[in-house]
This record gives C-alpha cells, sequence and structure tokens, in this order.
C-alpha cells in the first residue's frame, strides 16, 4: 500500500511539472500572439494613415484637373 501511494505522489508531481511546464509554453505562445497582434494593428494603422493621404492627394488633384478643364 504504501508502495503504491508513494507511486501515485511521484507520479503526481511529475503530472504537476508537466502542467506547469505546458502552462509557461502557453503564457510564452500568448505572449507571442499579443506582440503579433499589436505589431498587426500598427501596420493597420500605417495602412489607415496612408490611405487617408492618398484619399487627400486624389481630391487634391482632382481639384487641380477641374481647373484644366472646360
Amino acid at each position: 500500500f504504501v508502495d503504491d501511494l508513494q507511486k501515485s505522489v511521484i507520479q503526481i508531481s511529475k503530472n504537476i511539472m508537466d502542467v506547469n511546464d505546458i502552462s509557461a509554453e502557453n503564457k510564452e505562445a500568448i505572449g507571442e500572439i499579443v506582440e503579433k497582434c499589436e505589431s498587426t494593428a500598427d501596420v493597420a494603422y500605417e495602412i489607415q494613415k496612408q490611405s487617408e493621404e492618398n484619399q487627400q492627394m486624389a481630391a487634391s488633384l482632382d481639384e487641380i484637373i477641374k481647373k484644366f478643364t472646360i
């Protein structure tokens, strides 16, 4: 009985260490996902800003072209 109990305690200890390792891996993976999301958000913001600038340039060019049309 004591041997079985000791084996169970050892197995539980190993399982706890495995769970701890997996949790650390998950935490790292989540950190990487968050970092990628932040990076994606930064890129999306820059694209949006560039798009707005392009719209302004297009409107300016449209005004210039309208001056030359009869």
